[in-house]
Parts: structure tokens; C-alpha cells; sequence
């Protein structure tokens, strides 16, 4: 399985692969959220992701992001390379978002050093697809890319089972952070005093 690379050709559908796939995403849960929010943490409306995510990632791939899909959009994702400090425009994200990008922030200053890095910003699988191979594609040749600047590569990881997937790909586990403490519980929803969702920071190195 090859993995097809590109820029704003496929921004639409790496969109849509990664909308999908984030419609059980605690961490998602917690961005969207409101008080008024009927839909349950577990099932967020796809089309509510979709209208965050079709302008989001053009945004970043203008940044310098590259996008990638494979198996026919089987799965999507999308990486800085080490030349890119700024992952997202000035000014167009939210408080909630804000609490994470500084969280994140502060764990790789304190892993990274200041080193330059890639970074797996926004990976996923379709629902219902289960072609072989789709995941690898979107991670190794990134990894080899890594390998070959003499650099690292982060990500954070949004659940135990994405934890464990990126782990069997060489990431390493090296902080775990929450957002949302006080406020939400670890699935997304909104909760006085909740404990937060739980994320980890992983490098590759």
C-alpha cells in the first residue's frame, strides 16, 4: 500500500476522512461542546466536525502542512515538516483549543528542546473501512523522512487505542497531559469538576 501525497488537491477529502473518524473523539467531544449540545460525547455529528475541518485543513496545508491519503480514502492525515513552527493561523481558534495548543506546547519544549520535528497533527481511518496497510502508509514514509533530516517526530495521542497503535510504530510515550480539568469528564462531556480527557505526547526518534 503507497500512500497518495499531496496539498489543497486534497484537502476536501482528507477533511472528510478525518471528520469522520473523529466523530467518537473525546478530545473532539471537548472542543465542540456546549451547554446547549443534545448529541452524546460518543457520537458527534459529523457535520459539525466537517465545518471546523473543511476550512482547518487548508489552513494548515497553506502553513506548509502535507496531506496524505491512502486506499482511496480509506484513511487520511495530515504532517508539519520540521520547517513549520506555526500549526494553525493566528487568531482562528477557540479558548478550548487555546488550553490545548498550550498544553502541547509546553510538553515539547520540554521533550524537543527546541529541536526541529515532525509532527502527525491530524490522522485517521474511515469508518467501516478496514483495508490493510492504510495506517502504515500514512506513518513510515513520514518516519523515514524523520530519519533521514536526523530529526524526531511528535504526536499526541487521543486515546489508549490510538496510544497503543502508535506505539507499535516506534512512538514512545513521554508525558501524559489533560485538558478540560474542572470542566469536562474524560469522554467529552461537559461536568462540573470533571477529571478531563486524557492525552499523551509521543515521540518517534
Amino acid at each position: 500500500m503507497k500512500a497518495n501525497t499531496g496539498s489543497l488537491n486534497l484537502a476536501p477529502g482528507v477533511a472528510e476522512v478525518i471528520s469522520h473518524s473523529f466523530t467518537t473523539s473525546p478530545v473532539t467531544a471537548y472542543f465542540l461542546r456546549t451547554p446547549t449540545s443534545t448529541w452524546s460525547p460518543d457520537d458527534i455529528p459529523y457535520a459539525l466536525i466537517h465545518e471546523h475541518l473543511k476550512d482547518e485543513i487548508p489552513a494548515k496545508v497553506r502553513l506548509g502542512a502535507k496531506v496524505a491519503e491512502a486506499g482511496d480514502y480509506a484513511a487520511a492525515a495530515l504532517w508539519f515538516p520540521p520547517e513549520c513552527s506555526v500549526h494553525d493561523e493566528p487568531g482562528t481558534t477557540s479558548d478550548v483549543i487555546r488550553e490545548y495548543v498550550g498544553k502541547v506546547e509546553d510538553a515539547r519544549g520540554r521533550w524537543l528542546r527546541g529541536r526541529p520535528f515532525w509532527y502527525l497533527n491530524l490522522i485517521g481511518r474511515r469508518p467501516g473501512r478496514d483495508e490493510k496497510g492504510v495506517v502504515r502508509a500514512l506513518i513510515d514514509p513520514f518516519l523515514e523522512l524523520a530519519r533521514k533530516d536526523g530529526v524526531p517526530a511528535w504526536l499526541e495521542a487521543a486515546s489508549e487505542h490510538s496510544r497503543g497503535v502508535y506505539a507499535h510504530f516506534g512512538f514512545r510515550v513521554v508525558e501524559e497531559f489533560r485538558v478540560g480539568v474542572g470542566v469536562c469528564d474524560r469522554r467529552g462531556d461537559l461536568v462540573d469538576g470533571g477529571e478531563g480527557v486524557p492525552l499523551w505526547g509521543m515521540i518517534y526518534e
